[in-house]
């Protein structure tokens, strides 16, 4: 049988043909599962609001405005950096729309044109950055009142409360920023550096239970509270050592590190400063102790309120702002805040006297000295403003 011979140039295209048919069908698949197709976001032009008013999505996609008020909308979009025109709509008369296309990446704040209270936000990106505070409480949070009634948290004045503050990371990046809390319009000191989720994790395991960056007594109280608990490793904060159990080998780790904190341990900065930076990775969350000493403050009613700083590229802000816990700042020892400290007073501490964070009548609002155990310091910070009123 004669073999076929092809001259170099033949082979060469023949060769050239079985790699585009080889590779070509299974390359165009990988474009098309590479390559999303192009999304078509709707607003509606409701109550003379845009809804929703904020919107994060990619080159390529389009938004249709659908107006449902009866009046004409036109569309006015400037950019976020510089306050520039970017377009202006066609006018959208009731029960119609209007649809734009946006291909490149730009982030845009846009108006009805002559009602400019009337404003959404636009972020053409594939990339997402979002910080949220999602709860603010304090240590005084849900405290009961007299005879145990309806919750009423109270602070004496000169001493301290912890507020709890919870950021979480919705966007796509690790990002870095800046997080405050404030009673009414007033900043509450904060250590600058709040440790990273790795470093708050490894003190945790030895034997921060509550996470505040210390370990002491009131983290020995909530092993001690928790003793004899089972279950899945790590999912009860006393089981510190993350075998299933809350037993003696939790309480020796934590009694073998007292007096520990997570700033000195791992050379973090201790300058007291308005506000901590936070590094939190994306799709974790982290919660931030603030000390709050109300020595000077005026007795009255606060609200609490976090905020955490838009990190760059972030489209929604709403979210970084979390307004919830309240506390009331009383004269020393007036717990019951009926402007005299009275006998009322005084049974409201002894009456749980030796109740430890964690048992079931421990109430922190009694817990004056803030040590995490009804005793004879509470006593004694009552009994000692005796008959003063207000």
């Amino acid at each position: 049988m004669n073999s076929v011979k092809l001259s170099h140039r033949k082979r060469f295209a023949v060769v050239a043909i079985a790699l585009s048919l080889f590779i070509s069908l299974p390359f165009t698949a990988l474009l098309i599962r590479e390559v999303a197709a192009p999304t078509t976001h709707q607003v509606n032009i409701t109550n003379f609001a845009f809804v929703p008013q904020n919107l994060t999505i990619s080159p390529g996609d389009s938004i249709l405005w659908n107006n449902t008020d009866e009046v004409i909308h036109t569309l006015w979009f400037v950019y976020v950096a510089n306050e520039s025109t970017y377009l202006l709509s066609d006018p959208i008369p009731p029960d119609t729309t209007w649809t734009h296309t946006f291909n490149e990446a730009v982030e845009l704040q846009y108006y009805s044109f002559d009602k400019l209270w009337i404003t959404g936000f636009i972020n053409v990106t594939g990339e997402i950055h979002d910080i949220a505070v999602t709860n603010v409480t304090t240590s005084k949070s849900g405290c009961l009142g007299v005879g145990n009634g309806a919750p009423y948290p109270v602070l004496c004045q000169g001493r301290t409360a912890k507020v709890y503050v919870t950021v979480e990371n919705e966007g796509d990046f690790t990002e870095l920023f800046e997080v405050s809390a404030y009673c009414n319009d007033s900043t509450i000191p904060i250590h600058e550096q709040w440790p990273t989720l790795t470093q708050s994790e490894t003190f945790w395991t030895m034997g921060d239970v509550n996470k505040d960056g210390y370990i002491n007594i009131c983290d020995m109280y909530l092993i001690e509270a928790n003793y004899g608990w089972t279950g899945p490793p790590g999912e009860n904060p006393a089981d510190i050592d993350q075998d299933g159990d809350v037993d003696v080998y939790d309480m020796v780790i934590c009694a073998a590190n007292q007096g520990l904190d997570i700033w000195t341990y791992f050379g973090l900065s201790t300058i007291i400063g308005e506000a901590t930076l936070v590094n939190l990775p994306n799709g974790s969350s982290t919660t931030i102790t603030f000390r709050w000493n109300a020595t000077g403050w005026a007795k009255g009613n606060y609200t609490i309120k976090a905020v955490a700083d838009h990190v760059a590229g972030e489209i929604d802000t709403t979210d970084n702002t979390f307004i919830d816990a309240w506390v009331m700042v009383v004269h020393p020892g007036d717990l019951d805040n009926s402007c005299e400290v009275d006998i009322t007073d005084v049974v409201m501490v002894t009456g749980i006297y030796r109740a430890k964070i964690g048992d079931p009548e421990y109430n922190a609002c009694r817990d004056v000295v803030e040590d995490c155990v009804i005793d004879i310091s509470d006593v004694v910070a009552v009994t000692g403003h005796y008959r003063e009123v207000c």
